[in-house]
């Protein structure tokens, strides 16, 4: 779905990583981003999770992905 332009060129008025309960994936053999950039996620989320998928989970690993998703969710506060 195309996104609206004040996604890009409106104020931001607060960080929603700040507030609501987050977790990051390492995808482990991800070879696109260095770790360096994963350590920066790691140190905003509140969680983090651990795959040994490559960059995109989403199609190399999706079973192990959702049930690893479900599982953060469920641990979630408010979480099922």
């Amino acid at each position: 779905m195309p996104q609206s332009i004040r996604a890009f060129t409106g104020p931001l008025t607060a960080a929603a990583w700040k507030t609501i309960p987050s977790a990051f994936v390492r995808c482990e053999n991800d070879q696109i981003f260095p770790p360096v950039l994963d350590e920066r996620a790691h140190e905003r989320a509140g969680a983090v999770y651990r795959l040994p998928s490559s960059h995109s989970p989403f199609l190399s690993m999706p079973e192990e992905l959702a049930a690893l998703i479900g599982r953060i969710v469920g641990t979630a506060p408010g979480g099922r």
